[in-house]
């Protein structure tokens, strides 16, 4: 499904635009606290999701690190969003956040998102996207063609180190 498109599933994929960024950030701390909460201990799940308080919102509204974000809407409400990072040297799409609103998980939504954020990482003329899967994810990654590199720790923002796995797909036509 390419962007912009909306599908009789009532689907659309396309880029984040400011007035979805509050509905994101929400989002976001849902689907770590509700999806991954039976895989990490709260103190991890609390560094990963950070805190739903302004000065966070507005870090996250400002977009320091340069995130390519795409949302998913489904029935026209905001359901899903992904993010990546471009490593231009590499050219590659380090993909490193993908947000499913709890309660619409297993219904294609993920799938689809990831093929937009490679579609999006493929126009940017990247050949390759790596993803830091939490624990949880890494079935899904390789259901989406992903392959298994090594586990690693990932570093948070609040120097929490989280177990997870590096995982990589070769994205060119």
């Amino acid at each position: 499904m390419s962007m912009q498109q909306a599908t009789r599933t009532g689907l659309i994929v396309r880029a984040h635009r400011d007035d979805d960024i509050e509905a994101m950030f929400a989002l976001r701390y849902l689907a770590v606290h509700q999806i991954a909460g039976g895989v990490y201990d709260k103190d991890i799940l609390e560094g990963w999701s950070g805190k739903l308080d302004t000065a966070a919102l507005n870090e996250f509204r400002a977009n320091p690190h340069g995130e390519t974000r795409i949302v998913i809407e489904f029935e026209h409400k905001l359901a899903g969003y992904g993010c990546f990072h471009i490593e231009e040297e590499k050219r590659i799409a380090d993909i490193f956040g993908l947000y499913i609103m709890p309660g619409h998980e297993r219904r294609g939504l993920g799938s689809h998102l990831l093929i937009a954020l490679e579609d999006k990482a493929r126009n940017l003329s990247l050949h390759r996207c790596w993803v830091t899967s939490p624990l949880n994810a890494i079935p899904f990654f390789e259901q989406n063609g992903y392959e298994f590199v090594t586990d690693t720790m990932h570093a948070l923002y609040t120097g929490q180190k989280v177990p997870c796995a590096r995982l990589t797909k070769d994205i060119q036509p």
